[in-house]
């Protein structure tokens, strides 16, 4: 697939610009070319000043995203893991700290990297069928050290983390995970509105609005990242993708 096929890019109205995640085959698994084109089209919009606000959604109806593609890292010896990260490690930074608010309407599965990327938005829309994990320390890896405890709590973040344990849509929003549990069917309209509210404002205020929630919250959240990456890169030195996802491999088979 090209990228413009991996990402779809609407504009259903004034402002907003919506991205889909086009891999519903693979429950729009994040692969390194559907990450790329993530980031490089919220670079275009970036630059774009009719687009006030963006929409992050998945494509059918099983998944917003079921993580990093393990079928595509699987091979990877230890330097092409850690190679792999350090190619995706600043899109996450790229998105929580975007110029223009970010909305994730979460139309289901919601784990692993789809799990990041969800809490990279501003704000989050799900669903009775949105289900939230963070994957990584089954895995032998830590993920979300630093965006999800200011959402949470420290505590339940904790659990969360540690237990690598599902959590479904009401009690997301019940603990501030999700903004908003609607209808499958109205998620994505539910995120439109939203972004469509915030677009209608003037820019500037917004961005800055934003920029100062994030730099008054534990000074600074990039800090966090910059530490949970080294403890990736050096206490948890990486193994080869394919040790490390052995098990998850040899569950599903090898078709």
């Amino acid at each position: 697939m090209t990228n413009s096929e991996l990402l779809i890019v609407d504009r259903p109205t004034s402002g907003v610009a919506v991205l889909t995640l086009n891999r519903p085959d693979k429950l729009n698994a994040l692969s390194e070319c559907l990450h790329r084109a993530i980031h490089d089209t919220l670079g275009e919009l970036a630059d774009d000043d009719s687009i006030g606000a963006v929409v992050l959604t998945g494509a059918g109806d099983r998944a917003f995203s079921a993580g990093y593609d393990v079928r595509e890292l699987e091979p990877f010896n230890e330097a092409e893991t850690l190679l792999s990260n350090l190619k995706r490690e600043p899109y996450w930074t790229r998105i929580f700290d975007y110029p223009k608010p970010i909305v994730a309407a979460l139309n289901g599965i919601t784990f692993g990297g789809g799990a990041m990327l969800a809490l990279c938005a501003d704000i989050r829309v799900g669903c009775d069928e949105t289900v939230f994990r963070v994957t990584a320390v089954p895995y032998a890896g830590v993920m979300a050290t630093w965006n999800l405890p200011p959402l949470v709590g420290i505590g339940r973040a904790k659990e969360w983390l540690m237990t690598a344990r599902p959590v479904e849509a009401q009690e997301g929003l019940a603990t501030g995970l999700l903004n908003h549990v609607v209808p499958r069917a109205e998620v994505v309209d539910k995120a439109i509105e939203i972004a469509a509210q915030i677009a209608g404002h003037p820019p500037r205020a917004v961005s800055e609005l934003k920029q100062l929630i994030h730099a008054n919250a534990g000074r600074s959240l990039a800090d966090g990242a910059e530490a949970e990456n080294s403890v990736m890169h050096h206490a948890l030195a990486p193994k080869s993708t394919s040790e490390l996802f052995a098990g998850f491999l040899a569950s599903r088979g090898q078709g």
